[in-house]
């Protein structure tokens, strides 16, 4: 485009021209670039983009340009999703031309800037409410997201996509499942008789996880399963299936047909990989799965944790280590994954970082549920530093504050391995736990087994494998 070219175009949107005529303008250039240039087309699609976020466009085409026109992209998708196209009859009777209309399109980087511009322009918009409300839920605000979300609603009370917006957050961030089953329930009504299938799969969670109704859950997730353009609720409905019921080739076949639609979903790859880790028993395909969805979404706090729970699970403690510091880096520095980390440093030999990172733990702990956790670790990685005197005095600290049978069991193991002449003390109770089917984590107890004589060392190995596997001695 000319300079002169530019300049009339400003001086016609600064005198406030309509759309339409703006339009032709941007018509006219392109035609004489066109003669300028024989890679340009003369005939094209013009369109006007507000900063409201309206917009119109208009087509010019040439005389050469009135056929049907879908790219071979397009028409696969079309074919794929069984969507078949019935061109309109014209004046004349005859079958009007099917096209695809190019567009043109522009996004403004989502910012405070941006929202704070928006709110001015439409105050009353249930829209840019709602969009400011995903924006602030997205940069860790939640109570202003829950106020974005409940203005969308005073300004439009039949906004689904924000009463199912507010029903989530009400949920995930303030536990009030009731509210949340109220507005799940609104918005299912107000978007009757096409509800999207992304609200009932949210609502059928709630109903699971939530409301502990399974029956409710199940008729949702059956419902939005049936929507062949959001494959993600057939891998939420796959796991509902697995987790209530034993149908197995039925999940199995329901997630093969959501990564089939969506091979590059990392949410749908996520639960794919639950599938194969817990019910499936394909330890393997559920870590290739998790890898390919950290590799499409490096920032999803539930994929990195349980790529790094698997990996610790094979015992892979550098992979672990790895994705437990990325995730404790996206902001998820809660007691546990902290605590987790540690494990990882500890089984991959860095006792000192381990130590370390401890510290940071024990002031992320909000109670004391996970505080005898942290000090089994701790005492683990005081042995590691060969500090084995206090690392056994801790062990007996922790016994002696009656701490849970699931970590009792561990610390016991742990005891047993570190002082064999304490064996005594220990033994029946272990037998007594291991006999009720407690299960504990055997890789404190391998981490002090490891430097042991031979003999010793393959027999705390084996105490490790028969408290997480409950096997009596």
């Amino acid at each position: 485009m000319h300079g002169r070219e530019r300049d009339k175009l400003l001086r016609s949107l600064r005198a406030g021209q309509p759309d339409t005529q703006l339009q032709e303008q941007l018509s006219q250039v392109n035609e004489a670039v066109s003669r300028r240039d024989e890679t340009v087309s003369p005939g094209c699609y013009t369109a006007s983009l507000h900063a409201t976020g309206a917009g119109s466009g208009r087509p010019f085409l040439t005389d050469e340009q009135q056929w049907d026109f879908i790219r071979p992209e397009v028409a696969e998708m079309l074919k794929r999703t069984g969507v078949r196209l019935v061109p309109k009859m014209g004046p004349d009777g005859r079958p009007m031309p099917i096209r695809e209309r190019g567009f043109a399109s522009a996004r403004t980087g989502a910012s405070p800037e941006y929202f704070r511009e928006q709110l001015k322009l439409r105050p009353d918009s249930t829209e840019v409410w709602n969009n400011y409300g995903a924006f602030l839920w997205g940069r860790r605000q939640p109570e202003k997201a829950i106020e974005a979300f409940q203005k969308a609603i005073e300004l439009d009370r039949s906004n689904a996509t924000a009463l199912a917006n507010l029903a989530n957050k009400l949920w995930l961030h303030s536990g009030d499942a009731a509210e949340a089953d109220r507005l799940y329930a609104r918005a299912v009504e107000a978007a009757e008789p096409s509800v999207p299938a992304s609200i009932l799969s949210d609502f059928a969670a709630l109903c699971d996880e939530g409301l502990s109704e399974p029956d409710r859950a199940a008729q949702l997730h059956e419902r939005a399963a049936q929507d062949e353009n959001y494959p993600l609720a057939r891998a939420r409905y796959a796991l509902f299936i697995l987790k209530y019921r034993n149908d197995p080739d039925g999940a199995n076949a329901l997630l093969a047909r959501a990564l089939e639609k969506q091979p590059d979903n990392p949410q749908i790859l996520f639960m794919a990989a639950q599938a194969d880790w817990f019910y499936n028993k394909n330890p393997e395909a559920a870590r290739r799965r998790l890898h390919k969805a950290c590799s499409l979404d490096s920032n999803d706090v539930q994929i990195l944790g349980m790529t790094a729970y698997v990996s610790m699970g094979l015992g892979d403690s550098a992979s672990a280590a790895y994705y437990y510091r990325k995730l404790i880096k996206r902001g998820q520095s809660d007691a546990q994954a902290h605590n987790d980390y540690v494990l990882a440093l500890l089984m991959g030999r860095k006792p000192d970082g381990a130590l370390r990172h401890l510290a940071q733990a024990m002031r992320a702990a909000p109670d004391d549920r996970i505080v005898p956790m942290i000090r089994a670790n701790r005492a683990a990685a005081l042995w590691a530093l060969r500090r084995h005197d206090e690392a056994i005095e801790l062990m007996r600290a922790i016994l002696n504050d009656t701490p849970p049978p699931q970590l009792e069991l561990e610390v016991l193991a742990m005891l047993h391995v570190a002082a064999p002449s304490s064996a005594n003390d220990t033994d029946q109770r272990m037998h007594q736990l291991i006999e009720s089917g407690v299960r504990s984590d055997g890789n404190t107890v391998r981490s002090i087994a490891r430097d042991k004589p031979r003999t010793e060392r393959d027999a705390g190995y084996q105490l490790a494998s028969m408290i997480e596997d409950a096997l009596a001695i």
